[in-house]
């Protein structure tokens, strides 16, 4: 659940602008490079899936194209192009669609890194780097008989002394004589210094000294691998229990996440069409006619929040029957059993409106096609294969783990403020299920968004389409893709997802530059607790990792 914001405004594509710096090391030296995933998503998130990977390691600069060595060829070029080693060819997938610099907007010029091809669609993993401008390179060039052009995917920033050395190795043919080893190819951005770390800490305890809110924990998961984490405050206020980093609590809709990646990996399967109708999959549910839209409306269109469809969630009739039976469980039907026949807020793509129950419906489809249960789908396909172990679901109001949490004296969904009495919380989680339906510890969500935006969770290719999103009102530039928020924060894109569910506020992010992830969880809920917003607090903390 989130409590957001609801608006209808036209619907829109691209993502905010970001840049991936990287370091490409050889034998001969750096060089440094920015990678465009917005401008060219396919090309630049196959290509960072191998960098973090690491197929490169080991790979080379094995081609020098110069006028020299084309003594057939009417068109020259000045390249250099490297390739993974022989032994990592097995760890490739398959060719990814030709993004053409028409589409994408950025050209051949100096330095530029685009994906080497033979045909239309057969890149893989080797790429080039253009020495001065090469415009014949581009879509509609005449260096390629197909006219297709290559994908440009990034650009050198430094190092091109490096690059000019490799191009003018000896060769024979165009293959040089002796390879330029890559020993590494790696996003820039590790882990911070110790005093950058104590400086983030201390925000973060003064933030919670300064406010009414109980406790607080912050994880950091960077590109090198290692992580961090801290916390400040109580977990329990009555018992005087200091909350600790490994401390699991509800995440709201940040779970919305796991049952999109589910929805993705099917897919990648060819098993779940994005732009099919609901009704593709649901037909014989006789209560789809009586849904706003239900009939009409896309798995995208529910995935981007576009349905039109209401929320059941904030249903004065819901929450009375919640209040009057908070331990009660729901099925499927009964949750949506609060909008039917109701007027839907749009048509079909016609605007943006946030509701948890266009992630029951993805729930109910990831389960149609899987044939079992979504929680186990996603225990299996994401869970267990990403050694995610501090995230459970939270299907019953007994969560293993799960800290006290404090709602505060007035909110809608009943009349407690400690959220857990006994190893058991006042209210049952369960009805939240496909709108979130997780607990977890901030480590595990700051690797978890590491996960999904670096293309460890579903296939890399898709993460264009779940990127390409539209303008929502839940922060600075935001847009909502296929289950995440895209905004512009102070210390740069971020990707990712806010969480509410009574006692407990999340934020976890993913930031592009940097090839971080991090989480931010507060075992608060009550809005008069809150001095500063958690969204402002984490990106506070991510400027302080990141300031070197």
């Amino acid at each position: 659940m989130w409590l957001g914001f609801s608006v209808t405004v036209p619907v829109a594509a691209q993502a905010p602008e970001d840049e991936v710096a990287i370091t490409i090391t050889t034998a001969l030296g750096e060089i440094g490079a920015l990678v465009y995933p917005s401008r060219a998503p396919i090309t630049a998130a196959n290509f960072l899936h191998y960098v973090d990977g690491g197929v490169f390691d080991g790979a080379a600069f094995y081609r020098s194209v110069r006028p020299d060595n084309q003594p057939d060829d009417s068109v020259r070029i000045d390249v250099i192009q490297a390739a993974p080693a022989p032994s990592a060819r097995d760890r490739l997938g398959p060719p990814i669609p030709l993004e053409a610099t028409s589409v994408t907007g950025l050209s051949h010029v100096e330095g530029a890194l685009s994906m080497a091809r033979g045909g239309p669609d057969t890149g893989r993993a080797s790429f080039f780097v253009s020495i001065g401008d090469q415009p014949s390179l581009d879509e509609g060039g005449a260096r390629n008989p197909d006219g297709q052009g290559f994908a440009v995917f990034g650009r050198v920033t430094s190092g091109m002394d490096v690059v000019r050395r490799i191009h003018g190795g000896e060769t024979e043919g165009q293959r040089l004589v002796e390879p330029v080893v890559v020993s590494s190819i790696r996003r820039q951005g590790g882990r911070p210094p110790r005093t950058a770390l104590d400086e983030a800490r201390r925000r973060l305890d003064a933030w919670v000294e300064g406010s009414a809110i109980p406790g607080a924990v912050f994880a950091a998961a960077f590109a090198d691998g290692s992580s961090a984490r801290f916390s400040s405050g109580w977990a329990d206020t009555v018992a005087r229990r200091p909350i600790e980093a490994s401390d699991r609590m509800l995440a709201g809709s940040v779970g919305k996440t796991y049952f999109a990646a589910a929805a993705l990996q099917l897919v990648a399967e060819g098993r779940l069409d994005l732009d099919a109708p609901v009704a593709d999959y649901l037909a014989d549910e006789t209560w789809l006619a009586r849904v706003p839209n239900g009939r009409e409306v896309t798995v995208r269109q529910l995935m981007a929040h576009t349905s039109g469809i209401a929320r059941y969630e904030l249903d004065p009739a819901f929450l009375e029957e919640l209040r009057a039976r908070p331990l009660r469980t729901f099925t499927p039907e009964e949750r949506l059993s609060y909008l039917l026949d109701r007027q839907p807020a749009f048509e079909p793509g016609g605007g943006w409106e946030y509701s948890d129950t266009n992630y029951i419906l993805v729930a109910m489809i990831v389960e149609r096609v899987a044939g079992g249960s979504a929680h186990e789908e996603i225990r299996r396909r994401l869970l267990e294969p990403l050694q995610l172990h501090g995230t459970v679901p939270s299907d019953g109001p007994r969560v293993e783990g799960l800290i006290n949490g404090y709602a505060g004296p007035r909110h809608p969904f009943g009349s407690f403020d400690a959220t857990v009495d006994e190893g058991r919380l006042s209210f049952n989680p369960q009805f939240e299920w496909g709108g979130g339906g997780y607990a977890a510890t901030a480590l595990d969500l700051a690797l978890w968004v590491r996960h999904v935006h670096e293309g460890r969770a579903f296939d890399p290719r898709l993460l264009g389409e779940v990127r390409a999103g539209v303008p929502a009102p839940l922060g600075p530039e935001a847009r909502y893709g296929l289950g995440v928020i895209m905004m512009e924060l102070g210390a740069g894109a971020a990707w990712g997802h806010s969480g509410f569910m009574p006692g407990y506020r999340t934020e976890a992010y993913y930031f592009p530059r940097h090839g971080l992830g991090v989480a931010l969880q507060v075992n608060s809920s009550d809005p008069g607790a809150f001095t500063e917003t958690p969204l402002g607090i984490l990106d506070e903390l991510v400027s302080i990792l990141t300031s070197r």
